[in-house]
């Protein structure tokens, strides 16, 4: 009863640390975002996911994002509530990880919550996609909750492919997850001496648990769209008919999109956004090369027999397929920011070698112990250092994507209250009644802020435009909902080929509104 009672404790307090660094981290990072209604592109289009997001999160194949936007929070992105949850879901998800792989020392577990709590993919995904927030790091939880019961037990992975599939009906990109960690479990079951035939079958069961969850999911999405009455989303970048479109493909673009994986992996890694891009892609590339350093290291300090050797050096080989699976996937389509999470993972890799090493020291004799152990700890500081570096970036980068979004609302704000001015002044025009065309967006607002030149490059951040394409669905949304105004705002793309459209002046000129058959146009921009 003892021994059970101080393993309880001890999980306790590790949870406390996994929640309280996750929450330090997440606060220096995204509070702006939590704080501010920046809402633009997607997060602006879904507001109130009641209704068109729901419906489009059921096309996308990810039927409990409006679960659980029900069960925890309402349909209307609430940027603290969501904040607060996300940061829950990671903060589990982190004390989960370190009991996987065995990083319990409290140093470790504050780096393991800057990695998941300070990267480039949460930051994109709460500066213009808030609304999914939540939901993808429940997947995340879901993903890593899939390997802890993989790793309980014999039949574990039966457990652990409910919550793999899960994880995919929420954002199937954190697939990618699961399979980094299993890998990595694999890896260091194999550093520890566990025999070839174990880990192999280990592995087995991991590749079991991912197929059988992949199965549920089909089923489950079939069972969905037969109860809602809807259908999947097909041929597009990321929908779920995309894998199939291998059968139209030759061989030589097959090897080509295999190869991308690798390549596109390795320049996002190390060209990582930061206000010092130069101090954050020699940091990476140190990371990388101690990596490679400590594997043959490792290999020969802990005595790893020639086929763990061989099969942990295939691991490692594969390992940055698997953080990117998601580009291979969409045979070379667009993998964008939101759908690399298991990148920022590589980080990992470094410290649970050096871990490893330092752990097993003690086993060494004679000098090599003398050696060993010193080196171990200055490395291990070395890496830890390294990462702190990368994280610390993160955080900078993060709040500049905030305040990139904040200004750029204000700055539409400004033009579209004039905008506004301009319509209700147009002989004949009747608020909530006329129907309104917006041609165009707006052309007074610089496309890139001085300063923020990098901020450009992630998902959602390379235009300043508020309303992305200027679709009506989106015009409607920013009336709705950030003017609040009654505008009855209609598709017009007819008219943008219309004469009396062609002659009319662009936005702040005189004239630039006109009612046409019924119709008042507001023509901000040539289409």
């Amino acid at each position: 009863m003892n021994l059970l009672a101080d393993k309880t404790d001890k999980n306790r307090k590790l949870l406390l640390i996994c929640l309280i660094s996750v929450f330090a981290w997440g606060l220096a990072a995204h509070n702006y975002g939590f704080v501010h209604s920046s809402f633009s592109h997607d997060s602006l289009f879904e507001f109130n996911g009641d209704g068109v997001s729901n419906y489009i999160r059921l096309i996308n194949g990810r039927f409990l994002s409006p679960v659980c936007r029900k069960l925890f929070r309402t349909d209307l992105t609430l940027p603290w509530l969501i904040g607060v949850m996300g940061l829950c879901w990671t903060g589990l998800a982190v004390f989960l990880t370190a009991r996987i792989l065995r990083m319990e020392h409290p140093v470790l577990l504050v780096v393991l919550s800057g990695i998941f709590t300070a990267n480039l993919t949460v930051s994109s995904t709460i500066a213009t996609f808030l609304h999914d927030y939540d939901c993808d790091m429940l997947a995340l939880l879901f993903s890593v909750l899939a390997v802890y019961c993989w790793q309980k037990g014999k039949w574990g992975f039966l457990p652990g492919a409910v919550f793999v599939m899960c994880s995919l009906a929420l954002y199937q990109s954190y697939i990618c997850v699961s399979i980094t960690l299993l890998m990595l479990v694999c890896m260091m079951a194999l550093l520890d001496g566990e025999s070839l035939a174990s880990v192999l079958l280990r592995g087995l069961r991991g590749c079991a648990m991912l197929l059988l969850g992949g199965g549920l999911y089909y089923v489950a999405l079939k069972a969905v769209g037969q109860l809602t009455q809807t259908t999947l989303m097909t041929d597009a970048y990321n929908s779920l008919d995309r894998p199939l479109q291998i059968v139209n493909m030759s061989w030589y673009d097959i090897k080509y999109v295999f190869k991308e994986t690798y390549t596109i992996f390795f320049e996002r890694l190390t060209q990582v956004l930061s206000p010092f891009p130069v101090t954050t892609r020699r940091v990476t590339k140190a990371l990388l090369r101690l990596t490679v350093a400590l594997l043959p290291i490792s290999i020969v300090a802990l005595r790893v027999r020639p086929g763990q050797a061989l099969l942990l050096l295939a691991l490692t080989a594969l390992l940055p397929l698997g953080m990117n699976l998601m580009h291979l996937i969409t045979l070379g389509g667009t993998s964008h920011e939101l759908m690399i999470f298991a990148y920022w993972l590589s980080y990992l890799l470094p410290l649970l070698l050096e871990h490893r090493l330092l752990s097993r020291a003690g086993e060494a004799q004679g000098k090599w112990k003398a050696w060993l152990l010193p080196t171990c700890r200055w490395t291990q500081t070395a890496i830890i250092a390294l990462v702190l570096v990368l994280l610390l970036g993160n955080v900078q980068t993060a709040n500049a994507m905030y305040l990139k979004k904040d200004l750029e609302q204000d700055a539409y704000l400004s033009v579209m209250t004039r905008v506004v001015y301009r319509m209700e002044e147009t002989e004949g025009y009747v608020p909530g009644e006329t129907p309104v065309v917006m041609v165009g967006l707006p052309q007074q607002i610089n496309e890139v802020i001085p300063g923020f030149e990098a901020y450009r490059k992630p998902n959602g951040m390379w235009m300043s435009d508020v309303l992305n394409f200027g679709d009506a669905g989106h015009w409607s949304a920013y009336f709705k909902y950030i003017l609040q105004n009654p505008a009855k705002i209609v598709a017009g793309e007819q008219l943008y080929d219309d004469p009396r459209v062609e002659a009319m002046p662009c936005y702040p000129a005189q004239g630039c509104t006109e009612l046409i058959d019924g119709t008042l146009v507001v023509k901000l921009s040539q289409p």
